[in-house]
């Protein structure tokens, strides 16, 4: 007689709980192989039927025969589990038994696990099905690449403008983009990728995580003027330059998702502003010095020449 290899109740590859209340039929087999022959299968004894595969087959939950003593015409479906089994493949079968049923098998250790799903549908539908998902996969496709041509482009505007520009994402302020005015800020430095607080210490500890962490909890947009920046290059002509930047939160379901950060140079502007007011300031000290100084008094002035008394 044809000997099987059965594993105890706690090796079946998944929990009963689970197979109970699931709405497809599933079913644990046990090969059985020939006596006196152990490499070949005969047969699949059934360890155990889920409540759908026992509606499906009008089993019980334990079965005491066969596949092949208690379903003698599914011959079809024995030779498609053998082939499966024996090949540690995964596939799928229409039984001819059960019209509209189809299996799936897998082979799971020494068991064979196989679900029973209705097609539900006739050939034609099948087919309009799969013509209607390949049209939308298109589309989708085809908005993708539309969306990516998109950011490439805005990307080469931003990486082209003099601001400097950069994203920020999530509470860590993690650098999202970074376009090339915004890094030569910083050295020119590696950001994108990068929490802030990692890569820009020196900025957060000038007060700038306070702002970010302000724009972030409150989503109100902050505008800065005329914030001074020691140039990140030694030697270089000015060695602070000045930037007025905004800071700008994007909304998600009502939160900050990102921080944008916008930033251009107003050295000029600063310069100007610095020259005027020191102009300014020497104007009114040459103004009190003169106050202060007045006119001389006539007794201190010397008698004209020329003049006699009388």
């Amino acid at each position: 007689m044809p000997i099987s290899l059965a594993p105890s109740p706690a090796e079946l590859s998944i929990p009963a709980g689970l197979l109970d209340a699931s709405e497809t039929g599933i079913m644990h087999l046990q090969p059985l192989y020939a006596e006196g022959d152990p490499a070949r299968l005969v047969d699949f004894t059934f360890l155990r039927l889920n409540p759908a595969a026992q509606r499906l087959l009008s089993l019980p939950e334990f079965p005491t025969g066969s596949l092949r003593t208690l379903r003698p015409g599914d011959t079809a479906a024995f030779q498609f589990f053998r082939f499966t089994y024996l090949a540690d493949a995964v596939d799928a079968h229409h039984l001819s038994t059960l019209p509209g049923w189809r299996a799936q098998a897998q082979r799971q250790g020494s068991q064979l696990v196989v679900s029973l799903t209705p097609t539900g549908r006739p050939a034609g539908q099948d087919a309009a099905r799969r013509a209607a998902t390949d049209g939308a996969l298109a589309r989708a496709q085809q908005a993708n690449q539309q969306l990516a041509q998109e950011c490439a482009t805005l990307r080469q505007v931003l990486a082209q403008t003099p601001a400097a520009i950069c994203l920020l994402r999530g509470p860590e302020y993690r650098f999202d983009y970074v376009n090339p005015a915004f890094a030569q800020l910083f050295g020119g430095r590696p950001l994108e990728g990068l929490p802030a607080a990692d890569v820009l210490p020196e900025a957060l500890n000038q007060g700038l995580l306070a702002l970010l962490d302000r724009v972030y909890s409150t989503g109100e947009t902050l505008l800065e003027a005329e914030v001074p920046l020691a140039s990140p290059h030694p030697g270089a002509k000015e060695s602070l330059q000045y930037f007025s930047f905004t800071y700008q939160a994007h909304l998600e379901d009502g939160h900050a998702d990102r921080l944008s950060v916008f930033a251009y140079n107003t050295t000029a502007l600063a310069r100007a502003r610095q020259q005027v007011r020191a102009l300014r300031e020497a104007l009114e000290a040459a103004t009190r010095s003169a106050r202060h100084t007045g006119p001389e008094p006539a007794a201190a002035r010397p008698a004209q020449a020329g003049r006699h008394a009388l």
